[in-house]
């Protein structure tokens, strides 16, 4: 006869699919995916159910994994997430990608504008392998504050420092012009009026960091309109952008003067990123 309270009941019983389950009950049981199974037969102790319980009931009612459990991975960093912060998504690892795969002779400079957790910057600061040195912005204090504490957990054993400025887009950056070998950015895309601002997770996370109260495009025009001050000759600008986005993104790149522009797909198929080079 099973046992009320094991974790293989309490998995079976969970009125969330078995991924999430498992987070939430390593998360309570400070136990590994692999312990999870060694241990299906252990009880939970009476704290640790009510505990669960409540988490449970908070994924029900929509809140994200991430803000419950306060952590979440990118690019195989586990960060701190709190509500000030956008939770980053795995589309974004594209950019990431884009940028430590290319081969740079020397070291470069770098600008992230809107940085978020910090996801971002703090990825390619720890895969580039030091050959890249970072400045990241956001408007937002609170989270350059998990930014900042993100940046020293993980880059303190590497010795890469990222200066974290707090600027509204190119705002306080006035000092930095032309210094930038490339900028990157995930800004607010979506349209004020998008449906999806009012399902699912989205509800939950800081509404400026998911919309421009526009039609999705203002943010992204303002990145790129204003980059070329920032970028030294021949710099490069990426930008992610909507799944609907990329055409007009493309024309904005064109218009402002880039040249090379291209888009880049997701692992879903979708054109996520677009990026052009300043000369």
């Amino acid at each position: 006869m099973l046992k009320k309270n094991t974790i293989f009941t309490l998995q079976q019983n969970s009125s969330l699919n078995i991924f999430e389950t498992n987070i939430l009950l390593k998360y309570v049981t400070k136990l590994s995916e692999v312990e999870l199974i060694i241990n299906h037969e252990k009880e939970l102790h009476k704290q640790e159910i009510n505990i669960l319980n409540k988490l449970i009931q908070r994924r029900v009612l929509g809140e994200p994994i991430a803000y419950i459990i306060g952590k979440k991975e990118f690019y195989g960093l586990v960060l701190n997430i709190t509500s000030d912060v956008f939770i980053p998504r795995p589309e974004t690892e594209l950019l990431v990608d884009l940028i430590i795969k290319k081969n740079f002779e020397k070291k470069i400079k770098l600008l992230e504008i809107g940085t978020g957790s910090g996801a971002i910057a703090i990825a390619i600061a720890v895969y580039s392998k030091n050959k890249i040195e970072i400045i990241a912005t956001d408007i937002n204090e609170y989270s350059l504050k998990i930014a900042k504490k993100n940046a020293q957990k993980k880059l303190t054993k590497y010795n890469i420092p990222i200066k974290f400025i707090k600027s509204n887009w190119y705002n306080n950056l006035q000092n930095y012009k032309k210094l930038f070998n490339i900028i990157v950015s995930n800004p607010p895309y979506i349209s004020k009026g998008d449906i999806h601002l009012n399902k699912g997770d989205l509800r939950f996370e800081p509404i400026k960091a998911l919309t421009d109260y526009s039609d999705g495009l203002s943010s992204i025009k303002e990145i790129i309109k204003n980059a070329s001050k920032y970028l030294v000759n021949d710099g490069l600008l990426l930008i992610e952008h909507g799944y609907n986005q990329s055409n007009l993104v493309r024309k904005l790149f064109f218009q402002y003067g880039f040249n090379n522009i291209k888009s880049w797909r997701d692992l879903s198929g979708i054109e996520r990123v677009t990026q052009g080079r300043i000369s």
